[in-house]
Protein backbone atom coordinates (compact mmCIF):
# COMPACT_ATOMS: atom_id res chain seq x y z
CA UNK A 1 0.00 0.00 0.00
CA UNK A 2 1.14 2.97 -0.81
CA UNK A 3 0.88 6.36 1.23
CA UNK A 4 -1.72 7.79 -0.76
CA UNK A 5 -3.81 5.12 0.63
CA UNK A 6 -6.36 6.77 3.47
CA UNK A 7 -9.27 6.48 5.71
CA UNK A 8 -11.37 8.81 7.42
CA UNK A 9 -11.67 8.24 11.31
CA UNK A 10 -15.14 8.96 13.33
CA UNK A 11 -14.10 12.14 13.88
CA UNK A 12 -13.33 13.46 10.18
CA UNK A 13 -9.72 12.82 10.54
CA UNK A 14 -7.91 11.50 7.15
CA UNK A 15 -5.32 9.23 8.38
CA UNK A 16 -2.84 7.76 5.64
CA UNK A 17 -1.11 4.08 6.25
CA UNK A 18 1.82 2.63 4.42
CA UNK A 19 4.86 3.76 2.80
CA UNK A 20 5.10 6.84 1.08
CA UNK A 21 5.07 8.38 -2.51
CA UNK A 22 8.17 8.79 -4.26
CA UNK A 23 6.09 11.79 -6.31
CA UNK A 24 3.22 13.15 -4.17
CA UNK A 25 1.11 15.69 -5.88
CA UNK A 26 0.48 17.90 -2.69
CA UNK A 27 3.64 20.17 -1.82
CA UNK A 28 5.28 19.85 1.82
CA UNK A 29 5.87 22.41 4.07
CA UNK A 30 9.50 22.43 5.52
CA UNK A 31 11.15 24.61 8.29
CA UNK A 32 14.55 25.95 7.70
CA UNK A 33 15.96 28.19 9.54
CA UNK A 34 14.48 30.59 11.89
CA UNK A 35 11.20 32.08 10.40
CA UNK A 36 12.15 31.21 6.72
CA UNK A 37 10.08 28.35 5.65
CA UNK A 38 10.42 26.06 2.22
CA UNK A 39 7.85 24.66 0.05
CA UNK A 40 8.53 21.33 -1.64
CA UNK A 41 6.62 20.22 -4.80
CA UNK A 42 7.52 17.63 -7.12
CA UNK A 43 6.06 18.13 -10.56
CA UNK A 44 5.40 15.98 -13.21
CA UNK A 45 3.88 16.81 -16.40
CA UNK A 46 1.09 13.72 -15.77
CA UNK A 47 -0.27 15.79 -12.94
CA UNK A 48 0.42 19.55 -12.84
CA UNK A 49 -1.18 21.75 -9.95
CA UNK A 50 -3.14 23.89 -12.45
CA UNK A 51 -6.27 26.67 -11.46
CA UNK A 52 -9.47 26.46 -12.03
CA UNK A 53 -10.55 24.35 -9.68
CA UNK A 54 -10.72 24.90 -5.84
CA UNK A 55 -7.50 23.70 -4.16
CA UNK A 56 -7.88 20.74 -2.09
CA UNK A 57 -7.10 20.75 1.86
CA UNK A 58 -4.07 18.34 1.59
CA UNK A 59 -1.98 21.08 -0.31
CA UNK A 60 0.28 23.36 1.62
CA UNK A 61 0.68 26.80 0.94
CA UNK A 62 2.34 30.29 1.02
CA UNK A 63 0.72 32.20 3.88
CA UNK A 64 -0.82 35.55 3.24
CA UNK A 65 1.66 38.07 4.97
CA UNK A 66 4.71 36.03 3.80
CA UNK A 67 7.39 37.29 2.19
CA UNK A 68 8.35 35.07 -1.39
CA UNK A 69 12.06 34.92 -0.85
CA UNK A 70 12.81 32.36 -4.15
CA UNK A 71 11.78 30.00 -6.22
CA UNK A 72 13.88 27.16 -7.71
CA UNK A 73 13.56 24.50 -10.02
CA UNK A 74 16.00 21.47 -10.47
CA UNK A 75 14.44 19.62 -13.67
CA UNK A 76 14.37 15.91 -13.58
CA UNK A 77 13.16 14.97 -17.22
CA UNK A 78 12.73 17.88 -19.55
CA UNK A 79 9.12 19.16 -20.79
CA UNK A 80 7.97 18.55 -23.98
CA UNK A 81 6.63 22.01 -24.24
CA UNK A 82 6.75 25.47 -22.11
CA UNK A 83 5.57 25.87 -19.05
CA UNK A 84 4.86 28.87 -16.34
CA UNK A 85 4.55 28.28 -12.89
CA UNK A 86 2.47 30.92 -10.91
CA UNK A 87 0.28 31.35 -7.83
CA UNK A 88 -3.68 30.95 -7.25
CA UNK A 89 -5.82 31.58 -4.94
CA UNK A 90 -7.68 28.63 -2.47
CA UNK A 91 -10.54 29.16 -4.97
CA UNK A 92 -8.46 28.09 -8.13
CA UNK A 93 -8.38 31.80 -9.23
CA UNK A 94 -4.68 33.09 -10.99
CA UNK A 95 -3.12 34.94 -8.97
CA UNK A 96 -0.21 35.24 -11.32
CA UNK A 97 0.54 32.72 -13.67
CA UNK A 98 4.08 33.15 -13.99
CA UNK A 99 4.45 35.10 -11.00
CA UNK A 100 7.27 32.42 -9.72
CA UNK A 101 9.10 31.51 -13.40
CA UNK A 102 8.37 32.66 -16.77
CA UNK A 103 7.69 30.65 -19.80
CA UNK A 104 10.49 28.24 -20.78
CA UNK A 105 10.40 24.66 -21.60
CA UNK A 106 12.38 23.28 -18.43
CA UNK A 107 15.18 21.25 -19.23
CA UNK A 108 16.53 17.89 -17.68
CA UNK A 109 19.87 18.18 -15.00
CA UNK A 110 18.95 22.12 -15.51
CA UNK A 111 18.76 24.29 -12.29
CA UNK A 112 16.57 27.32 -12.49
CA UNK A 113 16.27 30.80 -10.41
CA UNK A 114 12.80 31.56 -10.55
CA UNK A 115 12.37 35.65 -11.71
CA UNK A 116 8.64 36.26 -12.30
CA UNK A 117 6.99 39.12 -10.38
CA UNK A 118 5.91 37.67 -6.99
CA UNK A 119 9.61 36.90 -5.96
CA UNK A 120 10.39 39.13 -3.77
CA UNK A 121 6.81 40.36 -2.77
CA UNK A 122 4.91 40.18 -0.21
CA UNK A 123 1.84 37.69 -0.52
CA UNK A 124 -1.49 39.51 -0.39
CA UNK A 125 -3.41 36.20 0.59
CA UNK A 126 -2.73 32.75 0.73
CA UNK A 127 -1.36 31.18 -2.66
CA UNK A 128 -1.03 27.82 -4.20
CA UNK A 129 1.56 26.77 -6.95
CA UNK A 130 0.03 25.97 -10.35
CA UNK A 131 2.16 24.95 -13.36
CA UNK A 132 0.59 25.42 -16.63
CA UNK A 133 1.42 25.29 -20.33
CA UNK A 134 1.70 28.16 -22.28
CA UNK A 135 0.19 25.99 -25.47
CA UNK A 136 -0.21 22.63 -26.28
CA UNK A 137 0.07 19.94 -22.98
CA UNK A 138 3.51 18.38 -22.33
CA UNK A 139 3.63 14.84 -22.52
CA UNK A 140 7.08 14.67 -20.84
CA UNK A 141 8.33 16.53 -18.19
CA UNK A 142 9.32 16.65 -14.21
CA UNK A 143 11.70 17.80 -11.77
CA UNK A 144 11.71 19.34 -7.73
CA UNK A 145 10.18 22.97 -7.43
CA UNK A 146 11.29 24.57 -3.92
CA UNK A 147 9.78 27.84 -2.90
CA UNK A 148 11.25 30.16 0.40
CA UNK A 149 9.46 32.40 1.94
CA UNK A 150 9.52 34.41 5.34
CA UNK A 151 6.25 34.57 7.90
Amino acid sequence: MTRSNTWLNDDGLKVPFGTSDGIQAEAGGIHTKGSNKELRLDIDFSNLPATGAAVQGDNNMIPAGAVIISSEYQGAITFSDAVEVGTMTAAGVVSDKDGLHTTAALAADTFYTGAGAEVGTVAGEDLYVTVEPTGSAPTAGAGELVVTYRI
